[in-house]
């Protein structure tokens, strides 16, 4: 049997490495989560979302999340399923500014269906479906195609990374 893949939301990088897990502190848990780059999927939109540092954050952080994932062997994954996108982004009414999913929200939860893998992102659950569709999160559009998303605590679970 295959591992489990996982799709990333850029939060679920960009959270934990700046906030909650920083490898300052944290340094062996990215080094596990390094370990288990053959299960972890970030598609190029995703990618493009984790800014390249500039000169001025490299004066305040010496070790930038997309260098780290650049030296660590986590290669974009290249998009190619636009018009499933369209045809979800359509469905959800997706719009560029929302209180809900957002265009390249659509695009990682789309290839995660295909695909069969499960999203991973910081979004919070929602207790019950909002009044309008737009307002739909990553989480419960994720319920509704039928993909698995959980969140980072859960993806460590799932890929047995304890520290």
């Amino acid at each position: 049997m295959s591992a489990k893949k996982f799709c990333l939301d850029a939060n679920a990088l960009i959270t934990p490495w700046n906030q909650l897990y920083p490898p300052s502190v944290f340094g062996s848990l990215w080094e596990k989560i390094a370990s288990k780059k053959e299960q972890i999927v970030i598609i190029k939109p995703i990618f493009d979302e984790i800014d390249p540092p500039t000169e001025k954050t490299l004066k305040k952080d010496k070790n930038p999340l997309r260098y780290w994932l650049i030296e660590n062997g986590f290669a974009p994954t290249k998009f190619d399923l636009e018009d499933k996108s369209i045809q979800l982004e359509k469905k959800y009414e997706v719009q560029e500014i929302s209180e809900g999913v957002g265009p390249v929200d659509i695009k990682i939860i789309c290839y995660a269906k295909e695909n069969r893998y499960t999203v991973v992102t910081f979004e919070g659950k929602q207790k019950q479906k909002p009044g309008k569709i737009t307002n739909y999160k990553i989480p419960l559009v994720c319920h509704e195609e039928g993909v698995k998303c959980i969140d980072f605590i859960a993806f460590l679970q799932e890929l047995e990374i304890t520290l």
